[in-house]
């Protein structure tokens, strides 16, 4: 069987999932740290007010900003959002949520913040490598058979799609 770009493309996906637990070690510290950053931005008053009043009063958001020792950084929360008061729409970011909700100033929640960043930036740099690598190496084969000589190893990504014959000008009986 001969190889399309879309099962190319479908196949180093395959091979780029191997990052998935690294992915999720980050959400997890992103979490971690945008609930602290939201704490930190707040004064215990606040916080208590905050749950004090009716659930309606405030919006859930898991898209949290932060000017971060200077830089416009992005955290999310991986479930349920933190309780943020509501803000007009803001027009650089588009519509409601992901508004600035305070200053972190240089120090060691800064420093935690931005290593997370490092190392969100470097697995988003792996993955994309891998995945052109991996479709670099795809390109220089044009069938399964092939494939499977050139690429052993990597026959986890693929193998569903060697049983798949098609043989032409016969429907396929499922």
């Amino acid at each position: 069987m001969s190889i399309s770009k879309t099962l190319r493309e479908t196949i180093a996906r395959n091979a780029s999932k191997v990052f998935d637990a690294q992915r999720l070690d980050l959400k997890v510290r992103e979490d971690s740290l945008a609930r602290e950053a939201y704490l930190s931005v707040h004064t215990a008053d606040e916080i208590k007010a905050v749950d004090a009043a009716p659930e309606n009063w405030f919006r859930l958001d898991a898209c949290l900003r932060f000017n971060v020792a200077g830089m416009n950084i992005i955290l999310r929360t991986a479930e349920k959002g933190v309780r943020v008061p509501y803000q007009p729409r803001s027009e650089q970011y588009g519509s409601y949520g992901c508004n600035m909700l305070g200053v972190i100033k240089a120090g060691d929640l800064a420093d935690r913040i931005m290593a997370l960043e490092n190392d969100k930036q470097e697995l988003k740099d792996k993955t994309q490598s891998a995945y052109n690598n991996v479709l670099a190496m795809l390109g220089s084969v044009h069938s399964l058979k092939k494939l499977e000589q050139a690429w052993p190893e990597g026959r986890q990504f693929y193998a569903q799609y060697l049983e798949q014959v098609v043989v032409a000008g016969v429907p396929q009986i499922t």
